[in-house]
């Protein structure tokens, strides 16, 4: 260390450890705070700059108390330090509009396809790092966490499908169809994606769709040496392979995001690809009654405006077409027991926020049977976002106030929990351990004082009682078959 240097460090050393020993776990904090400052190699500058924001000490250690994939990525992206210290107190909420102009920024500094994608690896960690910051401080509410992870990976999908076009421009030209006018191609963002609902690690759900029958011709920036036709159908599933491979493939800069494409027709056993005619044939004839269900979180994007309209009231169309079938809410209550039996296996030591008990999927389960039982007369309802569609359907006099209200925040707390848990873990995590040292540790993160209750004694009761609730809310809009189905 340099004189100057070992001077600051005399400075920042007791904010340093007065943050670490008010943190949830002061270990970890302290073993992460040390890699941060080798990583750094003693710059004076840096030492400089948090002497001269010391606000940022504790902003920093927070991090590392509370996630070690996120202070992996500012460990290694040091430069994010200058943008914490720069904004001061002020946070800015960013829109699709902001994540496009921004990434369309940086990636115009480069031509080199390899480069393009660790920019694009680097602007997703890079803002997923800031949302979070601002997320861990209660700097910006749940819900606008959770819209600007979507806006975020929106955008990068976006331009995804862009280089994925223009990566096969040189060698198969573009798509018209048979009255050679261009053929159109969109994405049905499915799941927590269709409703701006993404949360750390998660997956995006993904149905590409084109329209048009026909073949590729040449055009400005074909190589007329190079070229060969190809049927739509073939060059668009090309498109999404390449897609796909843009967001998955694993650089020095990590992978964008994971795909999941299994929601599309006929799941793994159909093409990737679906024509719009075939969409509308197979949910006509042999989709089954869940695919209909899962067309409720469908939003459709990346695609030109004139088709993304004509999908969304196809979607519309097959998703709230009418009264449901006689059996369809006890079939949609025995897919739920499913869930919560095969996949939850709640126990004494753990539960599940998402499919256990009372978990987020009761939630989303009764909203989305609500949906599809009203959506046909009253189009209010036909909300991808599971918060707004709920307010939609008490607004409408579907659901009453006070389910309405259960339901709510019930699953802002599950959701905020889930969030948590995933910021902690470097993975998506939805089990709940009610080992009291892992409980209490997650407790203090989430803001549980130690009094009057212990911490953990207190989250582990306000989760008992939130699903408790949610459960009871579930029962009334899906009247169990038997008692012994309501006890399971």
């Amino acid at each position: 260390l340099s004189t100057r240097s070992r001077r600051h460090l005399q400075t920042l050393a007791p904010l340093f450890l007065k943050a670490i020993f008010d943190s949830p776990e002061p270990e970890m904090a302290l073993t992460t705070l040390e890699r941060f400052l080798v990583a750094l190699r003693a710059r004076a500058t840096f030492f400089s700059l948090l002497i001269e924001n010391r606000d940022v000490v504790k902003v920093l250690v927070d991090l590392f108390a509370t996630s070690q994939f996120l202070s992996r990525i500012f460990i290694q992206s040091p430069q994010i330090l200058d943008i914490l210290v720069s904004r001061g107190d002020h946070v800015e909420i960013k829109d699709l509009d902001q994540f496009r102009d921004e990434l369309n920024e940086q990636l115009a500094m480069v031509e080199n396809y390899e480069d393009r994608l660790d920019i694009l690896r680097r602007f997703r960690k890079e803002e997923m790092l800031r949302i979070a910051l601002d997320d861990i401080h209660g700097l910006s509410l749940q819900g606008q966490t959770a819209r600007q992870l979507s806006d975020l990976a929106e955008a990068c999908l976006e331009k995804a499908v862009e280089m994925a076009r223009e990566e096969l421009t040189p060698r198969f030209g573009l798509p018209f169809d048979a009255d050679g006018n261009p053929a159109r191609f969109a994405i049905l963002g499915m799941g927590k994606l269709g409703g701006r609902e993404l949360n750390y690690h998660s997956d995006l759900d993904l149905i590409f769709i084109y329209d048009g029958e026909g073949e590729t011709r040449p055009v400005d920036g074909t190589d007329p040496e190079r070229f060969r036709a190809q049927n739509n159908r073939e060059y668009f599933a090309r498109l999404a392979q390449r897609i796909i491979s843009v967001l998955t493939l694993t650089t020095t800069e990590g992978k964008v995001y994971e795909i999941d494409t299994r929601l599309r027709p006929s799941g793994n056993q159909g093409p990737l690809v679906t024509s719009l005619r075939a969409f509308d044939t197979y949910h006509a004839e042999s989709a089954q009654l869940w695919e209909r269900q899962a067309l409720t979180k469908a939003r459709p994007m990346c695609g030109p405006s004139e088709f993304l309209d004509l999908l969304g009231e196809k979607v519309a169309a097959i998703a709230y077409r009418g009264e449901l079938p006689g059996d369809a809410e006890k079939e949609i209550r025995r897919l739920r027991q499913r869930m919560e039996k095969e996949i939850a296996r709640e126990q004494d030591a753990h539960f599940n926020i998402k499919t256990g008990r009372g978990g987020m999927v009761d939630v989303e389960f009764a909203c989305q049977l609500l949906q599809l039982r009203h959506g046909h007369d009253h189009p209010s309802v036909r909300r991808t976002n599971t918060l707004e569609a709920l307010e939609a359907l008490q607004g409408e006099g579907l659901l009453t106030e006070e389910d309405c209200r259960c339901l709510i925040d019930g699953y802002k707390f599950l959701r905020r929990l889930e969030n948590k848990l995933r910021l902690v873990h470097d993975q998506s995590v939805n089990e709940l351990s009610t080992e009291p040292a892992y409980l209490r540790k997650l407790a203090l993160r989430l803001g549980y004082a130690e009094k009057p209750q212990k911490p953990e004694a207190a989250l582990l009761t306000d989760y008992r009682t939130v699903t408790d609730r949610v459960r009871q809310v579930f029962d009334r809009i899906f009247p169990p078959a038997s008692e012994d189905e309501s006890q399971s």
